[in-house]
């Protein structure tokens, strides 16, 4: 049998959660079905060294200009497709990210897939604005949760109604990269949540942080953990230090290996704004981690409509303390909750959420 032959492209392959589910995906991808290859259009990044030596890794490192999202949109694609994209073989092109890689895949004259890992909305009409003709163009849309596809089809109103595809997450490789060697940058003293990502502002960490802060009077000892760094980096640390808090509030910043620091922790706690479905909340769970997250798109895809594997709030800095309190207050339900999320991990299985790709590229090809 020929094997079917796959581009993948997005911007980069940085620490994001986004392209670490793209290396999760094409690494246990079947390769005696499916030739694959990934280009970034502006730069490499770290995620690129875990790409698996049967992947075709193009590097364009092209010059990334300002406000080149409004200009690749309304370019006609099929010229743009032919200045990133030397090879036009591929049996599919899938748009890993939205934005400028979602543009350049457009004027591909091979199937074509969208993968959508944020949330639309319906009143940003500037923003949306041109996007419909764009994604009438692929063959197939495919959102990481119901919440983003279903947010999709409310702002874009497409063609095709998009499907979902969860997150492909290594299992094994976070359980054994959790299990390394390993001790905290500081003493452990008392009860110790963690939340992973991007120091960024869609994260709330800056609600996190107050709410711990209000807490640590009710839980003697509490301690808080974030694992990441970014652009929010300074305004957090000087929070913390407004504060007083530099004592039990650790920015221990990025490493490659967030899962050995998890691991070591009680809870985990998203404290996003918005997400499309979070991979750190995901992981979270593959480790056995009582979860707490606000509600945002797929929070309740991953820790079930009515709290079953984990605690779901409102959006907001007093949600997430009232979250966080009930387990801190009740080991009872925390411990409840360590057993459904070890319950909730096979959900997230590895081979359960490539094969959906999988079915996804193998139905555009039949």
């Amino acid at each position: 049998m020929e094997k079917i032959k796959i581009l993948f492209i997005l911007e980069n392959l940085s620490v994001g959660g986004a392209e670490r589910v793209l290396v999760n995906l094409v690494n246990n991808m079947d390769s005696e079905r499916f030739d694959i290859s990934v280009l970034t259009l502006f730069s490499d990044g770290l995620n690129a060294d875990s790409l698996k030596k049967n992947i075709k890794y193009i590097s364009l490192k092209r010059k990334k200009f300002k406000g080149i999202r409004l200009f690749t949109k309304f370019f006609p694609k099929r010229i743009l497709y032919r200045l990133y994209v030397k090879e036009d073989d591929y049996d599919i092109v899938v748009a890993f990210m939205t934005g400028v890689p979602t543009f350049v895949a457009a004027g591909a004259k091979s199937k074509k897939i969208s993968w959508l890992h944020g949330e639309f909305f319906e009143n940003k009409k500037l923003y949306n604005f041109g996007l419909k003709s764009v994604y009438n163009r692929f063959d197939a849309v495919a959102g990481v949760s119901d919440f983003v596809c279903n947010s999709f089809k409310k702002a874009i109103d497409p063609v095709t109604d998009p499907v979902t595809v969860y997150n492909t997450n290594d299992v094994k490789k976070i359980r054994d990269s959790a299990s390394e060697k390993f001790s905290l940058p500081f003493d452990k003293k008392g009860p110790l949540i963690c939340s992973v990502g991007r120091l960024v502002k869609e994260k709330g960490f800056e609600r996190l942080i107050s709410a711990v802060v209000r807490l640590r009077s009710e839980v003697p000892g509490l301690e808080l953990m974030l694992i990441g760094d970014g652009e929010e980096a300074g305004r957090l640390n000087s929070l913390i230090n407004g504060y007083g808090a530099g004592e039990y509030i650790h920015l221990v910043g990025f490493d490659i290996n967030p899962y050995k620091y998890m691991i070591r922790s009680d809870y985990f706690v998203c404290s996003s704004y918005t997400e499309g479905l979070s991979t750190a909340l995901t992981e979270a769970v593959i480790l056995g981690m009582p979860c707490v997250s606000t509600d945002v798109s797929g929070a309740k895809e991953i820790l079930g409509e009515n709290n079953e594997f984990g605690i779901v709030t409102e959006n907001s800095e007093q949600g997430i303390y009232e979250g966080m309190k009930r387990l801190l207050k009740d080991e009872k339900i925390a411990e409840h909750y360590r057993k459904k999320a070890e319950e909730r991990a096979a959900f997230f299985d590895t081979e359960n959420t490539v094969k959906q790709a999988e079915d996804l590229f193998l139905s555009l090809m039949n």
